[in-house]
């Protein structure tokens, strides 16, 4: 039985998700990178306003950046300050923090989210409808790569962060984690609940791309013989 209903998002979500058509103003373009990467050149054109970005391509080939991190610890470490200038109304500074992060991952949600409330704080309507579009797309993306009903159809993830955004966005809490294989790829299998529920019920996440690139991270062991 299909366990994934439709879960009304917070109220943060459904603002956001109501600026999924793209932002009301376009910015102003800017120059695309010269020699810079796929990744680079699709987070300049959809900066530039290009709504026509494919969002699977720019999740995999941030993968394929020299700027991917896979857990974002560094990241996860400005979000908490970001999260506490926003309780506190330090709006320029939470947007500057969010800015921040965006400069070293275009595809980390919390950083669109936190630019989104910013800028709508501060009346910003234009950047925080293209954030809102932003996270929208990333969302999409992340559902449709996968039911995540079943090891045999996750969805799959490039950071861990997506794994606990979509939770955030479907208003799900986290029981417990467990890795597992899901034919032939690592999974992170969550059981979840929803707020008005007491049952759990459990979704999958393909994580092969974080755990193929920690891999690549470890320092080959010299004394290691595999002849």
């Amino acid at each position: 039985m299909n366990m994934l209903r439709p879960i009304a998002p917070i109220p943060v979500l459904a603002a956001v998700l109501a600026c999924s058509t793209g932002p009301s103003t376009t910015p102003e373009p800017v120059s695309p990178p010269g020699a810079g990467s796929r990744y680079e050149s699709l987070v300049a054109r959809l900066e530039a306003g290009d709504f026509g970005i494919d969002f699977d391509s720019l999740r995999y080939a941030y993968v394929e950046s020299p700027r991917y991190m896979p857990y974002g610890f560094a990241l996860d470490e400005l979000q908490d300050s970001a999260r506490a200038a926003l309780y506190a109304g330090h709006n320029e500074q939470a947007l500057q923090l969010a800015d921040a992060m965006l400069d070293s991952s275009y595809v980390y949600p919390y950083a669109h989210l936190t630019a989104f409330a910013a800028c709508d704080a501060l009346g910003d309507s234009a950047r925080r409808d293209h954030h809102g579009y932003v996270l929208s797309g990333l969302l999409e993306s992340i559902e449709r790569s996968g039911a995540g009903d079943s090891p045999d159809d996750p969805m799959v993830v490039v950071v861990l962060a997506e794994e606990y955004f979509y939770l955030y966005a479907h208003g799900l809490q986290l029981v417990s984690q467990a890795l597992i294989g899901c034919g032939g790829v690592a999974c992170d299998e969550l059981e979840v609940q929803s707020a008005d529920s007491d049952s759990t019920f459990h979704l999958y996440f393909d994580v092969s791309r974080l755990m193929e690139a920690v891999r690549r991270q470890i320092p080959p062991d010299p004394e290691r013989n595999d002849q």
